[in-house]
């Protein structure tokens, strides 16, 4: 029988995952243990290539790894997230694997976390901005219960 926990990767709502990118179906994680004990990475897949989600997130070094991701996607114009999820962004970026890409440096107790969303459409007619941001609010939230701190904008 499958998992049908609320989120897919620990942090992002499958309603709110079917709802943005309008895949629902036969779709499955894959977790890519190992990397280390903090640092993950999660990937939902289906019958595509690349699956309609990928997840990345670590408890340090988070306004490092999103000032480089913002230096990637310059070129895309990126769209800086409300102040309150921290220092990131939303992005298109046509050319990539997985288009729609938002990315979130923030506290979260002591610690510097950062959290990646990367997903490979949007139903007609959504906002993509507004998923996005919408997509990492939730995967703040979920960050901090999991992790047992506070997500907060991060001070840098």
């Amino acid at each position: 029988m499958p998992d049908m926990a609320p989120y897919w990767c620990d942090l992002v709502s499958r309603r709110a995952l079917s709802q943005v990118t309008g895949v629902s179906g036969s779709l499955y994680e894959v977790r890519n243990a190992g990397i280390g004990e903090d640092l993950s990475m999660c990937a939902v897949k289906d019958e595509q290539r690349y699956g309609p989600l990928t997840v990345q997130w670590d408890v340090t070094g988070g306004q490092s790894e999103i000032a480089g991701r913002t230096k990637d996607v310059a070129s895309d114009h990126p769209t800086r997230l409300p102040a309150t999820l921290g220092t990131g962004f939303t992005v298109h970026s046509p050319s990539a694997r997985l288009p729609y890409f938002t990315a979130a440096a923030f506290t979260c107790g002591s610690r510097d976390a950062w959290i990646e969303i990367f997903i490979r459409g949007v139903s007609p007619g959504r906002d993509a901005t507004a998923d996005l941001a919408g997509l990492m609010r939730v995967a703040q939230r979920r960050f901090g219960v999991l992790h047992h701190c506070r997500p907060a904008a991060a001070s840098g």
